[in-house]
């Protein structure tokens, strides 16, 4: 599985989208390691890459979101968009609710 992180890599520092390919391999992955890896790397895309779709996407949660962020970023580059993760502040769930905190 080498070839992932790596080909991840390649592609974050000439700031273009991963491959069809390798969008693919991420949707295969069944190792959660491997995944929260390819979601560090793959948090380096610059906001503006082509071939992938721009979304928002607001985690709020009642407790740590801990590695949730880079599995989340890692599935949704896979499906061919590039998220702009929120991540809300740990135990302020309701709070943002409330108070439409949500940006």
């Amino acid at each position: 599985m080498g070839e992932l992180p790596a080909g991840l890599s390649a592609a974050v520092a000439d700031r273009t989208a991963p491959a069809p390919a390798l969008r693919g391999a991420l949707t295969e992955l069944d190792d959660p390691a491997t995944a929260r890896s390819a979601g560090r790397i793959l948090a380096g895309l610059p906001p503006e890459t082509a071939d992938l779709r721009p979304v928002r996407v607001t985690v709020l949660a009642t407790g740590t979101i801990g590695p949730f962020e880079h599995l989340l970023r890692a599935s949704l580059v896979a499906v061919g968009t590039h998220p702009t993760l929120e991540l809300g502040d740990y135990g302020a769930f309701e709070l943002s609710l409330a108070g439409g905190d949500l940006r």
